[in-house]
C-alpha cells in the first residue's frame, strides 16, 4: 500500500506489511513521531492522523509536548533501584562503583577520582 501526504505534505498515513491497521508520522521539534490510528478505512484513518498532527503541534507550540523518556533519566532511575535490584548480593562499594561508572556522575573531580570500578551484569561473575 502507498503512502499518502496529508496537510500539504506534513503528515503521511501508510500501511505496514499485514497490518490491517493505518499508520501515521510526521516530524514535530525536529523529532520524528509515529502514531497508529487503528483504522481500517482509509477515511477514518486521514482523519485521526489529522487530529493527532493537530494535537501534537498544538502542545509543541505550547511548549507542554511530552518528549518522551531520555537514556539519562533511565540511567538516573537505573542508579537510584540498583541496590535494590542486586537484593543484597552486591556491597554498597559495588553498587556506588555503578555510579562513579556513568558518564555525568563526577562527585570529585576527575583529577582526584580513583579508576572507576565497573559495574557488571547482574549474575554476571568476576
Amino acid at each position: 500500500m502507498p503512502t499518502i501526504d496529508l496537510m500539504g505534505g506534513k503528515l503521511q498515513i501508510y500501511q505496514r506489511g499485514t497490518s490491517r491497521f493505518w499508520q501515521a508520522r510526521t516530524s514535530v521539534g525536529g523529532a520524528q513521531r509515529q502514531f497508529s490510528t487503528k483504522r481500517e478505512s482509509l477515511d477514518q484513518a486521514s482523519k485521526v492522523a489529522e487530529d493527532w498532527y493537530l494535537t501534537l503541534h498544538g502542545k509543541f507550540r505550547a511548549g507542554v509536548l511530552d518528549t518522551g523518556p531520555t537514556f539519562k533519566k533511565a540511567a538516573q532511575q537505573f542508579l537510584k533501584e540498583y541496590g535494590v535490584i542486586t537484593d543484597g548480593e552486591r556491597s554498597a562499594k559495588w553498587t556506588e562503583g555503578c555510579a562513579s561508572t556513568s558518564p555525568r556522575s563526577s562527585a570529585t573531580s576527575p583529577s582526584t577520582r580513583s579508576p572507576p570500578v565497573r559495574c557488571r551484569s547482574i549474575g554476571s561473575t568476576g
